[in-house]
């Protein structure tokens, strides 16, 4: 059996994801199209509310995005990737005439074949990561929840972040002019975090090289299930700050 899943944006452009069951009822999805490049005539790119699930293809990529400057917005999307290699992959991305919004997205991934990362964002610029929520469940050291690989004047705020696996929560490159704040960092692995090249064992060693996260926490945020990541953790409540522009979670909250 064979059909497609097309994940549409609310605006002129469209990423296709290819599902194919075999005769056990074994299900592989494959992406066809990424966005890449600028298109001018086009002023916003809307991703939202898509279902992308993986659990054959060892290199899957729920989303990425390239080479994109314009206004970008990803938003309630819900990724089930067992076989997830990146859930979001951002590249070169944003600009300072609009900013651009990662938001309420939900990202479960786990690969027993290789690392993942849950949002890896590349050289992102003037990028606000909101209200996102990221579960790694994965052996590899070397797997990250989330990831700014340098770039500049980004904010992050209000999103958990896990490993329950060996790896990190949250990882960071230099991002000038970049704030973080009332995120939940949480990591079963020996080490929180990685910044600029050392890894951070702890939420005050965190804080203390980064100089930000100051209103963050680390708790364990007792997902719904693996891939069902509503938190139940009540310290969880009203930890998080304002913004206009994601006025609630993807709770409704």
């Amino acid at each position: 059996k064979m059909d497609f899943g097309s994940v549409y944006p609310s605006t002129l452009f469209l990423i296709i994801f290819y599902r194919f069951t075999d005769a056990r009822g074994n299900t592989q999805w494959f992406e066809v199209s990424r966005i890449s490049s600028d298109w001018p005539i086009y002023n916003h790119r809307n991703v939202s509310s898509n279902f992308p699930h993986a659990d054959k293809y060892y290199y899957f990529y729920g989303m990425q995005l390239q080479y994109n400057s314009n206004k970008l917005k990803v938003e309630r999307n819900i990724m089930d990737l067992r076989q997830g290699y990146y859930g979001i992959y951002l590249y070169n991305c944003g600009n300072s005439y609009n900013r651009s919004l990662i938001a309420n997205n939900t990202l479960y991934l786990k690969n027993p074949s290789n690392y993942s990362y849950g949002i890896y964002a590349y050289y992102p610029y003037y990028t606000d990561f909101l209200h996102n929520s990221i579960n790694i469940d994965n052996s590899y050291t070397s797997s990250r929840a989330f990831t700014i690989y340098y770039g500049s004047n980004n904010k992050v705020y209000n999103n958990i972040f896990v490993n329950k696996g060996t790896g990190y929560a949250y990882s960071f490159y230099s991002s000038s002019n970049s704030l973080s704040n009332n995120n939940d960092i949480y990591s079963l692995g020996s080490n929180l975090g990685y910044y600029n090249g050392s890894n951070i064992s702890s939420l005050s060693s965190w804080k203390s090289a980064t100089a930000m996260d100051t209103n963050s926490i680390s708790i364990d945020p007792i997902f719904k299930s693996a891939s069902d990541l509503h938190a139940k953790e009540i310290s969880l409540n009203g930890k998080a700050k304002y913004f206009s522009t994601v006025p609630l979670d993807f709770e409704g909250q």
